[in-house]
Formats: structure tokens, sequence, C-alpha cells
């Protein structure tokens, strides 16, 4: 309706409505004062929505790379921010005014992606759509996107406590990968629909919203302590899963069958490490 360009849609509106069960998950374990479930699930949410859901997505249909200055722009956004917030936990903490620089990245982000990557005008079939159907499909979409993960995640946690998990291996996997559920069926839809640009805006605005908001908004209610060691081994994972998936798509003219399996083995690597 507004003429933006559908990266930045993928970023803002989807990513964000497909982020908030990550935002309400850890809200609810800050509250209960278990901040190992908070990082693991951010950190466990963005493996998964590189490694399970562009690699399945790109098994199913490859995923073909248009737009590349505005790809550009998000891929290396996001292996900074990724970067910045895995030397910020190396110190054991994720501390307040840590909190304020993750948030300071985000408007800034933001900004120069509104300014200057917003602009490419794509022509739209449907110039007449009610907007305000639009937006209220969009907010019934959120609506029903939290609720189902909920009771997914309600539902894991039940068996996962029941064999007696831990709870960082609880937050990297099974909270992980059911809050990563909208992002899986997003982007699913858009590939299907042949809406590349928006399935990877959604794949990219995710993990920047879940570490610059999740980890942000949270570790300015207070201070998240986790001990690195502990995830050493699962940031090590997030930092190359990123930088695949940064030079693999800034390089490549498609994210092929073959780069989808990759993705999936390292994904079913990091599963096989927790456990």
């Amino acid at each position: 309706k507004f003429n933006i360009s559908k990266m930045t849609i993928g970023i803002i509106a989807l990513a964000l409505g497909t982020s908030l069960p990550e935002l309400f998950v850890s809200i609810l374990a800050i509250i209960k004062g278990n901040d190992k479930i908070v990082i693991g699930n951010i950190i466990g949410s963005n493996i998964a929505n590189i490694g399970l859901v562009l690699g399945l997505c790109a098994m199913i249909k490859p995923i073909i790379l248009e737009n590349k200055k505005n790809i550009s722009y998000n891929l290396i956004s996001l292996f900074i921010i990724t970067l910045i917030f895995l030397l910020f936990l190396f110190n054991n903490n994720l501390l307040r005014i840590e909190s304020g620089i993750l948030l300071a990245l985000l408007f800034l982000y933001l900004f120069l992606l509104i300014k200057f990557f917003s602009n490419e005008i794509e022509s739209l079939d449907e110039k007449n759509e009610n907007i305000y159907i639009a937006i209220l499909s969009l907010i019934i979409g959120f609506i029903m996107i939290y609720f189902g993960s909920e009771f997914f995640i309600n539902g894991a946690l039940g068996i996962a406590n029941k064999f007696g998990f831990n709870d960082l291996v609880i937050g990297m996997t099974i909270i992980a990968l059911g809050t990563s559920c909208p992002e899986l069926f997003t982007t699913f839809a858009a590939i299907k629909k042949n809406e590349y640009q928006l399935a990877l805006g959604n794949i990219i605005g995710s993990n920047i919203i879940n570490i610059v908001v999740v980890g942000g908004f949270l570790s300015l209610i207070k201070n998240v302590q986790v001990q690195f060691q502990s995830i050493s081994n699962h940031a090590l994972i997030l930092l190359f899963l990123t930088i695949l998936f940064v030079f693999s798509t800034l390089i490549l003219p498609k994210i092929s069958r073959l780069l989808g399996i990759i993705f999936i083995s390292i994904y079913f690597l990091f599963i096989f490490i927790n456990f």
C-alpha cells in the first residue's frame, strides 16, 4: 500500500511478528530469574532460523537472490550485531549499558534501512487493497503466532522437564525450536509465492530483532548472567552459520538445495552437541 520494498517489510513487519514468541518467553524467564533460558533462546533461535528454517526452505525450493544492494546492507548489519552480542556475552554478563548499545544499534540500523534501502519501489498487483483489512490481518496473524507458539512451548517444556534436561539445553533446542516455528511457516509461505525478498527479510530481521530487542530490552530490565564457557560451542556455531549465510548470499546467485543441506546438517550437529 505504501510502496515499501518487500525486504524492508520482511524485516520490520514479518520479523517483528515472528519474533514475538522469543520476546514473551524471555520475559517470563527473566521474571522467574532463569537467565539461561533467555540467552539459550536467543542463540538457539538464531541458529534455528539460519540452519533449520533457511536450510529446509532452500531444500524444498532454491532461493533466488535478487537486489544484492539491499541484501548486502542487511546481511552486514546482521553479522556486526551478532558479533557484538557474542562479544558482550564473553564477560559472562549482558549488562544494562550493553543493552543500551544494542538498542542504539537497532535505531541506527532501522534509520539507515528506511532512509537509504526502502525506496526501491516494486510493482504491486494489488494496489487497491483495503489498508484496514491488511492491518487487521497482520494483528490477527501476530496473535495467532503467539498462542500457537505458546501451546508448542508448553508441551515441549513438559516433555523436557519429564526427562530432566537442564535449562540451557531446553532454551537452546526445544524452546528455540518452538519460538522459531513462526519463522519456518512464514518463510515457507513466502518462498511458495516466490517472494524471496520477503523470506530473506524475515530470517535476517528475526535474528537481528532477537538480539537487539529481546536481548537488549531484557538486559535493560536486569543484568543477565550466563557462563560463556557453557555456551562457547553454541556461540561458535552461531557465528559460523551467520558468516556462511552472509558470504553465500552475497557471492552466489541463489541459495541452492545443496547449501540448504549444509545448513540443516550444521543445525543437526548443534542439536547433537546439546544432547
